[in-house]
């Protein structure tokens, strides 16, 4: 059973009916309310800050122990942030999907089979493309000395995203390809989510809860896919995993 997780600010939600009967949560982080259209979902108010991935640690964090066995993060508009629903054939043998619900719950399928649904970016990390460098925010667009969002730093500390990665979510590949799940789409296992402990999702909402549009939610909105044990996350999450049942024998 998939449970469906969505950022909101103050984007229209009719189109959330196409994903009944499952349980829909909406997480408003906008002044007024949803106004969902006919559509039928649960609705969590809550304040402006982190981005979307504010939202879906507060999911994670609030229902840690009753987590259903797939949850599909999407924000409110999909089509705002990317026509994946439509355009992402290239990748999957060139499906397309004719609703938004259909596409969400194309995501959840992968999750239950593999884990985590697929990445729906994958770049080399040696592309000469500096928007998808792993230090793609320091020098931002090849402009040399300059940073994205410079002012929007936690504790005014710039640093490159690959720093931010390697000290909050795994060791970053030395080669081969980084993996994106874009526009923080995406649907993962319960098995998953609980390879990480609540602590560790309280340190990422820490990262990104304090300001409306940080830098640090960029960062988490390319970083999901290892985040729940995908590429190089893999090890890092078997071995948070390790360390919890050592602490709890």
């Amino acid at each position: 059973m998939a449970e469906f997780v969505i950022a909101r600010y103050d984007e229209p939600l009719g189109w959330l009916s196409e994903l009944e009967p499952a349980a829909v949560t909406v997480y408003n982080k906008g002044d007024s309310p949803c106004g969902g259209g006919g559509a039928r979902f649960a609705e969590v108010r809550c304040p402006n800050v982190g981005r979307e991935g504010e939202a879906y640690l507060r999911h994670i964090l609030d229902r840690y122990e009753s987590l259903p066995t797939v949850t599909v993060f999407a924000q409110a508009d999909i089509t705002d942030h990317l026509a994946a629903w439509t355009a992402f054939g290239t990748r999957w043998g060139g499906a397309r999907f004719r609703t938004k619900g259909d596409f969400l719950r194309h995501l959840a399928a992968q999750a239950a089979a593999e884990g985590i649904s697929e990445p729906t970016e994958v770049f080399p990390c040696d592309t000469s493309d500096h928007n998808w460098r792993l230090d793609w925010n320091r020098d931002h667009l090849g402009r040399e000395g300059e940073w994205f969002m410079a002012d929007s730093y936690r504790g005014g500390r710039r640093r490159a995203f690959v720093d931010w990665f390697e000290a909050h979510v795994a060791a970053p590949p030395a080669a081969g390809d980084f993996s994106v799940c874009s526009c923080g789409i995406f649907a993962v296992r319960r098995d998953r989510i609980l390879a990480r402990s609540r602590a560790y999702y309280e340190a990422l909402r820490s990262e990104v809860g304090w300001h409306p549009d940080p830098a640090e939610g960029h960062f988490l909105e390319r970083a999901w896919w290892y985040v729940f044990g995908g590429g190089a996350g893999a090890e890092a999450c078997a071995e948070a995993s390790a360390a919890r049942t050592t602490e709890g024998d």
